[in-house]
């Protein structure tokens, strides 16, 4: 179920400075990077990162709207599922 209130109480100090973070870190890989050599049918990393950094805020504010106590019946479980493929 999602949470209104996760989203109103979303600080916005903290995701500034992450963005902030990010954006810096995305320019160093964008500059150490490019070059004029690179071949046209592999993808630029500072393109992968991008990728991945959209789809860790994607997943970062779906968990942020899940009420956290909704999935407490769910942790023996998952830890259990997790403990096995630790093993594999």
């Amino acid at each position: 179920m999602m949470r209104q209130q996760a989203i109103d109480t979303l600080d916005v100090l903290f995701f500034g400075a992450v963005s902030l973070l990010l954006g810096i870190s995305l320019m160093t890989i964008y500059n150490v990077t490019n070059t004029a050599t690179l071949s046209l049918t592999s993808m630029p990393l500072y393109v992968k990162q991008m990728l991945w950094i959209l789809l860790g805020t994607v997943v970062f504010l779906a968990f942020a709207a899940i009420d956290y106590h909704e999935s407490a019946r769910l942790a023996y479980p998952l830890y259990s599922i997790t403990l096995v493929l630790l093993l594999l």
